[in-house]
């Protein structure tokens, strides 16, 4: 990594990442302005919320338009600075920060809803005679969500990917939290998975050991100890002695996708599955 840390790799990765986004953004506006001259002299609002309308179109999301009109900021000054003119520079949108809660707006809009489809995926269940093993992958996820509440995008790919691997478990023992007097049980078993996340903008150095071969040297890791709910465990220990292949298997997507169908909850981009109503995050 050679001897950087790191917070050190974090900030070169955001800075790489922010600075494309904005150097996307100025390709976009010199191909604008190579068709449609900048009227100098003139008043320039129109001309820029043009401008503005097709950044929005490419940059879909708060940070990345903001950071488009960064680039934007940035391409005025360098062509003021280029043709020794005063245009008027484009405003760059402030972003407001709120706290992210748990319990996110659009639990209260469609929770009740997911919360119904708990009654309808045990009636699928008790209705198969026969769990192929995309279906065990598929109530692995759900189950994972509805009941062991894990509920992060990356952590439930990273599941998913853990469940294509060698799908290594490991026990705790805790002491019990309802001992009973002279019951004899003093402690008690606990299922954790070790799962890793590639994560430039907040991770730590990689450990081989945890990681696939295949991950760069620069590459930074998230780690996540997962520890299974019961439903959870009941799917896993039905996959115990499976060997999946992957090219056998659905992609992560197509299953959330899958489970929206069944439990009739929209999927709003099944590129996206943290946009569906089963993945409220």
């Amino acid at each position: 990594m050679d001897n950087a840390v790191a917070h050190q790799l974090r900030e070169e990765n955001k800075s790489k990442s922010h600075e494309s986004i904005k150097n996307e953004a100025k390709v976009l506006i010199a191909s604008y302005v190579d068709d449609n001259h900048i009227p100098t002299g003139t008043d320039l609002t129109e001309y820029y919320q043009t401008i503005g309308s097709i950044l929005e179109v490419h940059f879909d999301t708060a940070h990345s338009y903001h950071l488009a009109r960064q680039g934007f900021l940035e391409y005025i000054r360098s062509y003021n600075k280029a043709h020794e003119l005063s245009m008027d520079e484009p405003v760059v949108p402030v972003i407001a920060e709120r706290d992210h809660l748990t319990i996110s707006y659009d639990w209260m809009v469609s929770g009740a809803q997911v919360s119904l489809a708990s009654q309808q995926i045990i009636e699928i269940w008790q209705r198969k005679r026969r769990f192929s093993n995309n279906d065990l992958i598929e109530s692995v996820l759900y189950c994972s969500v509805m009941y062991g509440g894990l509920n992060d995008i990356d952590v439930l790919k990273a599941l998913y990917q853990w469940l294509l691997g060698e799908r290594d478990i490991y026990q705790l023992q805790l002491p019990a939290t309802d001992e009973l007097p002279d019951s004899g049980v003093s402690s008690e078993s606990l299922a954790l998975i070790l799962l890793s996340i590639d994560d430039d903008n907040y991770g730590c150095s990689y450990t081989q050991s945890h990681t696939s071969e295949d991950v760069s040297a620069t590459s930074l890791q998230r780690y996540v100890e997962y520890i299974p709910d019961d439903m959870t465990l009941c799917f896993l220990y039905a996959l115990k002695d499976k060997k999946l292949k992957k090219e056998n298997v659905k992609s992560f997507e197509t299953i959330i996708s899958d489970i929206c169908k069944k439990l009739k909850l929209q999927n709003k981009d099944k590129s996206k599955p943290h946009l569906s109503q089963l993945i409220l995050d």
